[in-house]
């Protein structure tokens, strides 16, 4: 009888105990889509500072870009990188990229090399 009630009264103790030890060793889960809405949030403040419009933004998660559109220009923009630069050097090409009867239709600042390509108007 007595080690019976020995018995139950260690049992909330090693239940505590398995407890504390699971929970102090189970991994930290990050959110992914958090540090996603944070790029994709400062982007859009970035946009509204540069007071550029673009009538679609895509969102690819898998390659960390975004595509956006404006007028007849075709951007990528890489969420590896900072935002702000990107879209400050997007604003730079859109204003004043020009060639004689042409206009710029793709601008991808996702490479270590961004580019732009022209079209004839």
């Amino acid at each position: 009888m007595i080690l019976l009630k020995i018995f139950l009264s260690y049992i909330p103790l090693f239940f505590l105990f398995f407890y504390i030890l699971i929970i102090s060793n189970s991994p930290v889960i990050n959110n992914p889509n958090s540090s996603l809405n944070q790029k994709v949030q400062d982007l859009n403040t970035a946009i509204s500072l540069a007071n550029l419009k673009f009538s679609i933004m895509e969102i690819n998660p898998q390659l960390n870009e975004i595509y956006l559109k404006h007028n007849q220009t075709t951007a990528y923009i890489s969420l590896n990188s900072d935002v702000y630069t990107q879209v400050a050097t997007l604003q730079n090409i859109i204003k004043n990229a020009n060639i004689k009867n042409k206009v710029v239709e793709l601008i991808d600042l996702t490479t270590t090399n961004p580019y732009a390509t022209f079209k004839n108007r």
